[in-house]
């Protein structure tokens, strides 16, 4: 890997476009912004993965900083698990500064916090540790808002910004915030004042859509419960006697659940009495609803979900759309034909065939990804199914919200496709199969859906990572939990406390670990299946020709490494032979094989 010098080097000579009398001129509304912005992001990335690796934060200086935060704030950007490991380096530079100027002051003769926290915590550490978190409860009272270091924190830009645009996937860093939005439920209750507060305003507001977008996995205990319905009666109550109702206070309720669900709110929320600065949520987490709800009747049915164990995972994304999303992929440049750009993530180039007209993607879920191609190549036509129809609605309102018009959203079961008559060019189901009853049987009906020298994805969860789950699988299994939010919540709680023992520690390192609907399908799964490199094989057979496993930069990084230090000459064209690069390194395949072949 290259040091953090030579990359520095290169991000500085990638911005000369933007360069302006010896400043950066990073303008989003310049065509040159975006057109370059890919570029610019994966330099970020890879100083990014430099400091992550380096473990010093040292490293974090101010044009790093500029930059990040310039992109983060200005561009619909798809952040990279690189990015996130950075991010939380900046928040743990911000949370140390916090604590280091409150631990020199004084409130009502009492120390705000105790200086052993300081000692304990190591910042050079992305990880938090639970035990030492609990001593932030020494900090995390009403009385630190007397604190001008405290409302600074929470109006600081890069701490708002992270909290908006990243997902927070660091158990440390969940429980410092986790904590905050306690603290802010006590102030709506008891302090009318400090709500009005504009940092307060600003806080809150991130911290609601942070939640909002994690599905409220952070833990919460009864007194909060009890609490949030101390608010939101206060709330009622004021729309009772036409009292103003402070921005913050709904906020607040909405960083502990949906708005839409206040069902005693929803006609004030609706209406023109409502401050103008809750118009952001107030869309996100009502009107969006309601969309979404009037869409669900228009989504095409191609057939009835029959499957027993179709109708259970349907169930489980009913319940919970995977995942929620606000953006597409930045690092997909528009104006390319999608053939283009399958080509370049191939090992072994297919064979020449005419330009796709229609695309399937089988198992679209929440819609990112046929969206991403939209966006991609708007002359494509694309056929995007679904078990769930609620995540088939979100992904349409999503779609329409960005005027894209080349998707067909379809309702129906892959068991259920060969009735459909339409057969295509290229097909992709990513994290789709191994939720199947038979995944063979599935895959069958793909090919038959598939036009000869037609180009198909699959996606199937790696038996080498998987296997790290099971005892975490079991834990939760042995209490018996439901698929409610609280017991996810429980269920994380319980993993969170095995966090040392290495049976479990894989599980929560993950991102999919940091969100209800992501951790539902990590370890709580209605139905999976995991494959080793062997059944891969023998699940493609001889009609299908692969092309290439699908990489991000590090992990091709990864394996040019294991292949020129182990296996020189080796032919990774051949799929037997990534048998060897596995047995060396697991981490090759994080989860997923995700691979492309050809039909013959």
């Amino acid at each position: 890997m290259e040091n953090l010098e030579s990359l520095n080097l290169k991000l500085k000579e990638n911005l000369e476009i933007f360069k302006k009398d010896n400043e950066y001129i990073l303008d989003p509304t310049k065509d040159s912004y975006h057109k370059n912005i890919p570029q610019i992001v994966s330099i970020l990335e890879a100083i990014a993965i430099v400091i992550s690796a380096s473990g010093s934060i040292n490293q974090i200086n101010d044009f790093h900083k500029k930059l990040y935060f310039h992109i983060l704030k200005n561009s619909k950007i798809d952040i990279s698990r690189s990015l996130i490991n950075c991010s939380h380096k900046f928040l743990l530079l911000e949370i140390q500064k916090l604590f280091s100027l409150a631990i020199t002051k004084q409130n009502n003769g009492k120390d705000i916090l105790e200086s052993s926290f300081l000692d304990d915590l190591d910042l050079n550490n992305p990880v938090i540790e639970l035990d030492n978190i609990k001593k932030t409860e020494k900090i995390f009272k009403i009385d630190i808002f007397e604190l001008d270091e405290f409302k600074q924190f929470l109006g600081n830009d890069y701490v708002n910004e992270i909290i908006s645009k990243t997902h927070i996937s660091d158990i440390g860093i969940e429980m410092v915030f986790l904590n905050l939005r306690r603290l802010l439920l006590e102030v709506a209750i008891f302090n009318n004042e400090i709500l009005l507060d504009d940092n307060l305003l600003k806080f809150s507001e991130n911290i609601s859509n942070h939640c909002f977008r994690n599905e409220y996995c952070w833990f919460e205990t009864d007194k909060e419960t009890k609490n949030c319905s101390i608010l939101l009666q206060k709330i009622l109550q004021k729309i009772k006697n036409k009292d103003e109702v402070i921005p913050s206070e709904i906020f607040i309720l909405g960083s502990y659940k949906e708005l839409f669900l206040y069902k005693d709110l929803r006609n004030f929320l609706l209406s023109d009495k409502i401050d103008q600065k809750l118009n952001d949520i107030i869309k996100e987490q009502v009107i969006d609803f309601h969309k979404e709800e009037e869409i669900s009747k228009q989504i095409i049915k191609i057939s009835n979900i029959k499957d027993k164990i179709s109708k259970k995972v349907q169930n489980q994304y009913e319940t919970f759309p995977y995942p929620r999303w606000k953006s597409n992929n930045i690092h997909i440049q528009n104006n390319i034909k999608y053939i283009d750009f399958i080509k370049s993530h191939c090992t072994n180039k297919p064979k020449i065939i005419e330009e796709p007209k229609k695309l399937l993607v089988a198992g679209c879920g929440t819609g990112r990804h046929p969206i991403n191609i939209a966006t991609l190549d708007p002359n494509i036509q694309i056929y995007a199914l679904d078990l769930s129809l609620k995540s088939l609605s979100y992904a349409s309102r999503v779609a329409d919200e960005m005027n894209i018009k080349n998707i067909t959203w379809l309702h129906g079961d892959i068991n259920e496709l060969d009735s459909y008559q339409d057969q295509f060019d290229i097909i992709e189901s990513v994290g789709v199969l191994h939720h199947m009853n038979d995944p063979k049987k599935g895959f069958n009906i793909l090919e038959n859906k598939l036009k000869n020298n037609g180009l198909m994805k699959l996606g199937l969860y790696a038996r080498s990572f998987r296997n790290t789950l099971e005892h975490s699988k079991k834990l939760i299994l042995s209490k018996n939990l439901s698929k409610d939010k609280q017991s996810v919540r429980l269920a994380r709680k319980l993993i969170m406390t095995k966090r040392n023992d290495i049976k479990y520690a894989s599980s929560s390192r993950v991102s999919d670990f940091f969100s209800i609907s992501s951790f539902i399908d990590l370890l709580m799964h209605e139905q999976e299946l995991d494959f080793n490199i062997d059944e891969l094989f023998d699940l493609i057979g001889e009609k299908f020709n692969f092309l290439g496993f699908f990489f991000n930069a590090q992990k091709q990084n990864l394996v040019r490494e294991i292949v020129e230090k182990n296996f020189k000459g080796l032919k990774i064209s051949e799929l037997r032979n990534w048998k060897k690069i596995e047995n060396i390194n697991q981490e090759v395949f994080s989860n997923m094989y995700q691979f492309w072949i050809q039909k013959n």
